[in-house]
């Protein structure tokens, strides 16, 4: 009776340290798992994990960008944001960059207000995706990873 306990009791530590390094390890297990039909193969068409960056908080100073309609300045729009930044190199390339990255962000919001787009000045979102983009051409691809938007308003004049 205690020979078939301690079998039982082998028998369950082996097979939850066998499920506890398919969770933590499954790369390590695979090879050993998949012929025996207890783990699936691996599936060649899956997405790749997205890279994890090492990011440094870069603050810009608050920008006054000028909305104008009819010709003429009908509010200011008021920027104040920080850029999520690669560290290292992406760090010294937008100090280095920071009065073409400004006026890459003013020319773009002077264009949208140019084609009468204020929804898009509106829309935190879209705006991030489209400010990244443009610091990015200046600067380099992908050297700025995020936005982050500390005050958005638009001031009457």
């Amino acid at each position: 009776m205690k020979i078939v306990i301690i079998l039982v009791l082998v028998i369950l530590l082996l097979g939850g340290g066998v499920i506890g390094a398919s969770l933590v390890a499954p790369d390590l297990v695979r090879p050993i798992l998949e012929p025996i039909g207890l783990m699936e193969p691996a599936d060649p068409n899956a997405e790749p994990e997205p890279e994890v960056y090492e990011t440094a908080k870069f603050p810009m100073d608050i920008m006054s960008i000028p909305i104008i309609e009819n010709d003429a300045p009908a509010a200011f729009l008021i920027l104040e944001m920080t850029l999520l930044v690669k560290k290292g190199d992406g760090q010294v390339l937008v100090q280095r960059n920071m009065p073409r990255i400004k006026d890459a962000i003013i020319r773009y919001i002077l264009s949208l207000s140019a084609i009468d787009d204020r929804p898009a000045l509106t829309n935190l979102d879209f705006l991030k995706d489209r400010l990244i983009t443009v610091i990015n051409r200046v600067i380099g691809d992908d050297v700025v990873v995020g936005i982050l938007f500390v005050n958005v308003f638009e001031r009457p004049l």
